[in-house]
């Protein structure tokens, strides 16, 4: 791809972001609520009120107080509120510069959430493409991208509710392939120094697994890239073990101010935050209806990601790009979520836990249009697929009304919505 049309293309994603970012949300401070609340409300209670009061709070009937000392508790991590800081104190300066009330819950601080979303889809866009472009044309890239992006609920998740965590996870995820494919594929390191490559990784991994403790499964993806490229793993981990301890250290780093905040409103260092609610169904997982039920089935939702799935298990055997320990990752990943109390994952849009995991199938989409490509009748048919499943998404993103799940959401509905979509 020329210079040109790179920038071509950069420009209409620009344009494309900021017409989403303005006229998705005509009040955009009713973004701050439900989860995404309990992930942002660290940033009014530090920056605003200098403690965790109810003040901080817009429904304290959802984020309560913690029962023996009245401060605000969020079951939710920090992690999500540590990237959301910089538009949130951009948001809270420009609130102050124009006289106005800083309350935290305003428009403009949902505004400023809308363009953090946005800004961590297309950082995380950026390092996948310079991450895939390694493998296949820029051309290629930039179609499974967009694939990937108007194909799945990724979408949703960043311009429609854009105060979730998955956005960030997401953005978290893409840097995480590029800096294993850096590090332990490529064997290259940041400014020529392992211990700042090293120290940089622990840090990445501690902020992914602090956002999500059960992205903690993603760490497999180096395991296994390691075990390929040594000869003895064993060895390896043994010359590397000081700048391992290194990048375990930094791993601890972004949990520092959870461990103080959980230490301040409860007397205790660590705590489980999630009370009752837990891993009930680790013996009956619901696996067929976390990808097909119509309470927010991942595959029902979004069959974008059938393509590239079919790719990696139909490549798992040659493993080019390390397709096994893909297919891995995500059958880990489908028997977490079956296993957790709400397989559904409350009030969402497809399957929510999902969209962190995209970052993974833009590469193996890639693929398959490269392979595709080959003969013009296969492109032809694959690329006018893509197009039509970007349409079924994006159809059923804009026609979404919540909740698509309990006792009167049916397969009958579903259908009654797609119907909707082809019948012109």
């Amino acid at each position: 791809m020329n210079n040109a049309a790179f920038r071509i293309f950069v420009f209409t994603c620009l344009l494309f972001t900021v017409y989403l970012v303005f006229s998705t949300h005509k009040e955009p401070g009713k973004v701050i609520w439900s989860d995404g609340e309990g992930y942002y409300v660290y940033l009014p209670s530090v920056f605003i009120f200098h403690d965790f009061v109810k003040d901080a709070v817009r429904d304290t009937g959802y984020i309560k107080a913690f029962q023996d000392t009245g401060k605000i508790f969020s079951k939710y991590t920090c992690g999500v509120a540590i990237l959301e800081m910089p538009f949130f104190l951009a948001s809270h300066w420009y609130t102050k510069l124009f006289g106005l009330l800083p309350t935290g819950k305003t428009d403009i601080y949902g505004r400023g959430l809308c363009w953090s979303a946005a800004f961590y889809l297309w950082a995380g866009m950026i390092f996948l493409y310079y991450y895939i472009k390694k493998y296949y044309s820029s051309y290629i890239t930039m179609l499974a991208i967009a694939g990937i992006l108007c194909g799945t609920n990724l979408y949703f998740y960043t311009f429609l509710a854009p105060s979730m965590s998955h956005i960030y996870s997401f953005f978290l995820f893409s840097v995480f392939l590029w800096k294993s494919d850096f590090m332990f594929r490529q064997k290259l390191q940041i400014k020529g120094s392992e211990a700042l490559t090293w120290a940089l990784f622990g840090l990445l991994l501690g902020m992914i697994v602090l956002i999500r403790p059960t992205n903690i499964i993603i760490f497999l993806l180096p395991l296994y890239q390691i075990q390929r490229t040594e000869n003895n793993f064993i060895s390896y981990v043994k010359e590397k073990m000081r700048y391992i301890m290194l990048a375990a250290l930094c791993f601890f780093i972004p949990w520092i101010p959870q461990f103080m905040y959980w230490k301040y409103i409860s007397g205790n260092w660590i705590i489980w935050s999630y009370s009752d609610e837990g891993f009930h169904f680790w013996m009956e997982p619901k696996l067929l209806r976390v990808l097909f039920d119509p309470w927010n089935g991942w595959i029902l939702y979004s069959p974008m990601v059938v393509l590239p799935l079919v790719y990696l298990w139909w490549n798992r055997n040659r493993n080019q790009h390390h397709e096994r320990i893909y297919l891995y990752i995500f059958l880990l990943a489908t028997y977490i979520f079956s296993s957790w109390w709400a397989w559904w994952f409350g009030g969402a849009f497809g399957h929510r836990s999902y969209v962190e995991f995209l970052a993974f199938l833009v590469l193996p989409l890639a693929g398959l249009i490269h392979v595709s490509w080959r003969k013009k009748w296969a492109g032809i048919a694959l690329t006018s697929l893509i197009i039509l499943l970007c349409y079924y998404n994006l159809g059923l993103t804009y026609a979404y009304r919540p909740p698509w799940d309990g006792a009167g959401w049916t397969y009958e509905n579903w259908w009654n919505v797609v119907r909707n979509l082809f019948i012109f």
